[in-house]
């Protein structure tokens, strides 16, 4: 079973999170910044961390290329409302496995656990 944090201000995610927990079959870990999160990804080994766009103490791009110097291959997703295109240039070389649109659904957490599976050879 997968072990995922997810680092987010806890009233835009709670759906998200218990999706994500439904689908890992087990609790997963919850932050509401990124240098909490940085914090936990330096004591645990995360198959995936979901970070949402707006962490109130850094970007999503710093929190991903923070943790990539912790684990060079941790996986990564992030909640964003910004257009396919401009997430692409934003995030483009950092691995992020798939963006997630708010308010996403079983599907697209199917999706992104499916993928999961697949880069992890699970």
């Amino acid at each position: 079973m997968p072990k995922i944090l997810l680092a987010a201000s806890p009233a835009a995610v709670d759906d998200l999170a218990a999706l994500l927990e439904d689908e890992a079959g087990e609790k997963i870990f919850r932050t509401a910044t990124g240098r909490e999160a940085l914090a936990l990804a330096k004591e645990k080994a995360f198959d995936l961390v979901v970070l949402g766009e707006n962490l109130p103490d850094m970007s999503y791009v710093e929190a991903v290329q923070e943790l990539l110097k912790i684990n060079a291959f941790i996986n990564t997703a992030v909640v964003t409302s910004l257009p396919e295109e401009e997430f692409h240039e934003q995030s483009e070389g950092l691995g992020i496995l798939a963006p997630l649109e708010p308010g996403a659904g079983q599907p697209q957490i199917r999706e992104l656990m499916e993928k999961l599976r697949l880069v992890s050879g699970g």
